[in-house]
């Protein structure tokens, strides 16, 4: 569903991402872990359009979109979360969905259109895929910050995506929210058939949840495989994982 092929990208004498190549598949879950600074904020900036490539192709349901904008890719079916959520806090949980699916159906030139009765059922469904319609109401100023992990969760499915970027979408939550957090946004994920990519830190989160994981350091692909093979894995051990 989602292929990057040879993609390396340059900031003055950085090399960030060198030849990098991997694929996620619909309905796979695909972790990509590496030590801060290894470029996988980078990466995930080439395959959702904020940073063009240097060399490299990037390939979403077979066809090719490389330097595509962001906005283009969403209506292709790429949806991508931010390592620090942005949401309209002094809208409430439900209007910021609403807000998006307007967005997504070209609807917000309508300004005559009231907010109150618009996608209002299309939003309480993906609050409730996200497990925050007792929330609805509530302004998403207010939230605890892993209900407003959950309502990203909620914005990033909107449109019905064929792939997900997360990153780091456990961040800052109490690690024992970070478990039902994974199990709600890959259940969302596969009930769409979507393909799911994120990055993460919490070694417990990948190594649960992935079906492959893949390692990035100093730009580059180090590993890919089982999270048992990666756990495994000497290079993985040395470069990231702190034995050997």
């Amino acid at each position: 569903m989602l292929e990057a092929i040879g993609l390396a990208k340059r900031f003055g004498g950085v090399e960030a991402v060198v030849d990098v190549s991997l694929h996620v598949a619909a309905g796979e879950v695909l972790a990509l872990i590496g030590p801060n600074g290894a470029g996988k904020t980078t990466l995930f900036n080439l395959l959702a359009g904020q940073v063009t490539p240097d060399r490299g192709r990037v390939h979403l349901a077979g066809q090719d979109v490389t330097g595509w904008t962001p906005r283009a890719l969403a209506h292709h079916g790429l949806a991508r979360s931010f390592q620090i959520p942005d949401v309209f806090r002094s809208m409430t949980v439900r209007e910021n969905l609403q807000v998006a699916l307007a967005s997504h159906a070209d609807r917000l030139w309508r300004f005559w259109s009231p907010l109150a009765t618009t996608a209002v059922a299309e939003a309480d469904c993906l609050l409730a895929t996200a497990e925050l319609g007792h929330l609805a109401d509530q302004a998403a100023g207010v939230l605890a910050y892993g209900d407003v992990k959950r309502l990203e969760l909620a914005l990033a499915l909107v449109g019905e995506p064929r792939v997900v970027l997360l990153d780091e979408p456990t961040a800052g939550t109490a690690p024992a929210e970070r478990a039902g957090l994974m199990r709600t946004a890959i259940a969302a994920a596969r009930a769409r058939d979507a393909a799911l990519l994120f990055t993460e830190h919490d070694m417990d989160v990948v190594f649960e949840h992935a079906d492959r994981v893949a390692v990035l350091d100093a730009g580059r692909i180090i590993a890919s495989g089982t999270p048992e093979a990666i756990r495994a894995d000497p290079v993985v051990q040395r470069a990231y994982l702190g034995h050997g």
